[in-house]
């Protein structure tokens, strides 16, 4: 612009002096020539004619650059502006940009790790805030305590509803110290919780709170059946063995002088000795089943004669009951399964049959078959048992009526050692009950 104006004032002086020489070659004096209106006419149209020619060509050779400037941009690409003196400017700024995305990357590498880990942990784990809110909860903590995922910014109160458990959170809060304590929680279903409280701390300051979770219910249940099996296993043990010693000090003591108590004692004896007997095979085939050590050899098996062999091994309990076996299973029936297992099975379920059906009762072994399997049927006529008790029947030593299974010679396992054999096959046994009407126990086989 500046150059511009110079070239509009150079040719204006330019213009002025030819007009003062036009003027004075007409023949006007230099006095005169200053106060002509034809020498300041002419000298405005010469004035206008030239700055317009002079902005024309100013405005062409514009254009002509900007054109050119446009194309060379176009042709280098993105404009970047590299001065020598900012290079190592320019090398550093990338240095850092290029940082702190591979740190951004790890970081989100690292976050994405830890959420795995945290959810693949078993053990419920809440991590909670200094204001008492959850800051962190995976997926364990949600099943533990029937919750939704996420709980972030819940307080502690509204996710493990228990007071022991709040109370543990807040004592870690306020005196920055861990607390390890066992609970109950109550429910559709029990659970024993083994809880771990510890305070997350910054500096001398605690800043929050981690509380782990773990499930001890299935060990709390298998000390409690430890604790069973010893007191039954010892109460059973103890019944005949305090009958054969009281009888035996008898016999030491002089009856054996008298011949026919001498034979009645002996007898007894002998009958609480095959209570033992009977007491230690249960004891160690339960054992022997519950080791998974077993291995179940499955073969084509008629089932029919599989049942007659059973049959004739308590053939001898029912005559003396006048009770019927009835043995109603086709000749041509056959299932794939280790027959010395299910023979030891279903020689338990028609003992119990008969033990608990009234003399002249019936005991019916029949099968059926539905879209999946063959079932095969021990139905009685027997005292039936209390549905109350059908849910507990097949643990070890459990008795519906106590005293009448032990008079019996009942051992109180083989309702047990039943379960272990068709699980050990990979079936199922059901049963059906109704009191004073009897009982149907029903193992599912694999026919051929």
């Amino acid at each position: 612009m500046k150059f511009s104006g110079r070239l509009v004032l150079f040719q204006s002086a330019v213009v002025l002096l030819v007009a003062v020489g036009v003027s004075l070659c007409a023949g006007n004096d230099f006095t005169t020539t200053w106060t002509d209106p034809l020498l300041w006419l002419l000298l405005f149209f010469c004035m206008a004619a030239s700055s317009a020619a002079l902005f024309y060509s100013v405005g062409v050779v514009q254009r002509g650059v900007g054109e050119k400037l446009r194309a060379a941009a176009e042709a280098a690409g993105p404009f970047v502006i590299s001065l020598p003196e900012y290079a190592d400017l320019e090398q550093a700024l990338s240095d850092v940009m290029i940082r702190n995305r591979e740190r951004e990357n790890h970081l989100q590498t690292e976050k994405s790790r830890l959420e795995v880990i945290i959810e693949s942990i078993t053990e419920g784990i809440l991590v909670t805030g200094r204001d008492g809110r959850v800051v962190l909860a995976n997926g364990a903590l949600g099943n533990l305590f029937g919750l939704q995922i996420p709980v972030q910014g819940r307080p502690t109160a509204e996710v493990v509803r228990n007071a022991a458990i709040q109370d543990a959170i807040s004592y870690s809060l306020e005196k920055t110290a861990g607390r390890t304590l066992e609970v109950e929680m109550a429910g559709s279903l029990v659970r024993h919780l083994d809880v771990h409280v510890a305070p997350i701390r910054r500096g001398n300051e605690c800043v929050g709170v981690v509380t782990v979770f773990y499930d001890i219910t299935r060990l709390r249940q298998l000390e409690r059946m430890r604790r069973d099996f010893v007191a039954n296993v010892s109460h059973e043990l103890r019944t005949p063995l305090t009958a054969i010693k009281g009888y035996a000090e008898t016999l030491a003591d002089g009856a054996l002088e008298d011949r026919e108590a001498a034979a009645r004692f002996i007898a007894i004896i002998s009958s609480h000795a095959d209570r033992l007997n009977r007491l230690l095979d249960d004891l160690l085939d339960l054992s022997r089943l519950e080791s998974d050590q077993v291995k179940v050899e499955k073969i084509a098996c008629n089932l029919r004669g599989l049942v007659e062999a059973c049959k004739a091994s308590v053939v001898g309990a029912a005559a003396q009951k006048n009770i019927s076996v009835i043995n109603d299973i086709a000749v041509d029936v056959e299932v794939s399964c280790d027959p010395k297992f299910i023979e030891q099975a279903l020689i338990n379920l028609l003992d119990n049959a008969i033990k608990y059906t009234p003399d002249g009762g019936e005991v019916r072994v029949s099968t059926r078959r539905d879209s999946l399997r063959l079932w095969l049927d021990v139905a009685d006529t027997g005292i039936g048992i209390p549905s109350a008790d059908i849910g507990r029947i097949f643990e070890r030593f459990y008795r519906v009526d106590k005293g009448r299974s032990r008079a019996m010679g009942g051992t109180g396992l083989g309702l047990a050692i039943v379960r272990h054999v068709i699980e050990a096959h990979g079936e199922k046994v059901q049963v059906q009950s109704k009191l004073g009407k009897g009982t149907t126990f029903s193992l599912s086989f694999t026919s051929i």
